[in-house]
């Protein structure tokens, strides 16, 4: 490595979200509103349900105090240090690099942390353009620290000569030509952060298949009229075992695809993962499609509600009872033992049920808005 004989300073200017940042505050934000869409739809929003829902946070419920408080408190921290870090300062000089902070303030002092790292410590130096990242590992601390380069400006833009390329960083530009790249290896453990899936064309199959099949999933799930029964062992066990055969599958055909060039371990066991998942989800809706076309045909059947309101108990002691949460109980006290049920119930393969509800719960929802 060169000597690097004059200091640089690099000053925090404003952060910038990375692509990947924006995908999970807008998917945070989807499921916020989702949620409380869904309340909307199941009538969870009336006064009656809020004060239902302020008597979960009293002050015999302590556990939920300090878990409410905690997370607060830990947000409330991330936003003080954000704070913070705008006035601090990187140099990087022939000693190494050091993270100082400039302000007199006591409160950006305690929630600040000076970092130092030695050329002489330094174990090694990675790069991940993906996610703007410089991670440095040296071999007396046990951490490697990760900056972000595109929160950093060089305060003197003269220090460094301009580059043909305009789109590297001044950083990343200043490490490269000071040898610092090829002075000290690349962190073996990062070779799945680096490895660009939609490049190679065994995990960009593999990508595009996992969509299909969540596009599938929940398309389908939408226009389902029907569903299972239960959810229990004996109905969700199928479908496990078809995402674990699933998972096995697709890490062979990776690790015999993947061989030039080789997809690190690290991408095939989270590919795997990931698409096992996305399979027992697909089996689960397709398999109702399945049991409709190769199951017995859908059948009337009655039914009765049992007498803490929590289940239909079929007349016919062959049928599967139907249980119900306690969002329905106030409905089905609204009727007496009595009263006859209608509920369509079809018996596929295996012996398993499915039940198309549809009647029921417009009743349930009906019910509730006007309660």
């Amino acid at each position: 490595m060169q000597d690097m004989r004059t200091s640089y300073v690099f000053t925090r200017i404003k952060r910038q979200l990375l692509m990947i940042e924006k995908l999970a505050y807008l998917a945070l934000a989807i499921s916020v509103v989702g949620t409380f869409f869904w309340f909307m739809h199941l009538n969870m929003l009336s006064v009656l349900s809020l004060e239902k829902l302020k008597g979960l946070f009293s002050l015999r419920n302590v556990d939920r105090w300090v878990s409410l408080v905690f997370g607060m408190a830990f947000v409330l921290v991330q936003l003080v240090m954000q704070w913070s870090y705008r006035s601090a300062r990187l140099i990087v000089n022939a000693d190494g690099l050091r993270l100082e902070q400039t302000s007199t303030s006591l409160l950006a002092h305690l929630t600040f942390y000076e970092r130092e790292m030695r050329w002489v410590d330094l174990k090694n130096v990675s790069f991940i353009p993906r996610f703007g990242v410089l991670q440095l590992r040296s071999h007396k601390q046990w951490l490697p620290w990760g900056i972000r380069i595109k929160d950093w400006q060089l305060q003197n833009a003269d220090a460094v000569p301009a580059a043909d390329n305009d789109a590297e960083h001044v950083l990343i530009r200043l490490f490269r030509e000071h040898g610092v790249f090829d002075s000290f290896p690349t962190d073996s453990k990062l070779d799945a952060a680096m490895f660009d899936l939609t490049k190679h064309p065994a995990t960009k199959t593999a990508l595009i298949g996992m969509a299909l099949l969540l596009t599938y999933s929940f398309v389908d799930f939408m226009l389902q009229n029907e569903s299972w029964v239960f959810i229990n062992p004996d109905y969700g066990m199928p479908h496990v075992l078809a995402g674990v055969f699933a998972s096995l599958l697709l890490a062979f055909g990776l690790y015999q695809a993947g061989r030039d060039p080789v997809v690190p371990v690290r991408i095939i066991l989270g590919l795997a993962v990931l698409g096992g998942a996305m399979f027992a989800a697909t089996s689960y809706v397709g398999g109702i499609r399945i049991n409709q076309a190769l199951g017995g045909p859908m059948l009337e059947a009655h039914y009765h509600r049992n007498i803490p309101c929590s289940a239909l108990v079929p007349e016919d002691k062959s049928l599967p009872v139907i249980e119900y949460t306690n969002l329905a109980r106030a409905y089905w006290c609204s009727k007496t033992v009595d009263d006859v049920v209608i509920v369509k119930v079809r018996k596929g393969l295996f012996g398993l049920y499915q039940v198309d509800l549809r009647e029921q719960r417009n009743a349930i929802r009906d019910y509730r808005q006007l309660h």
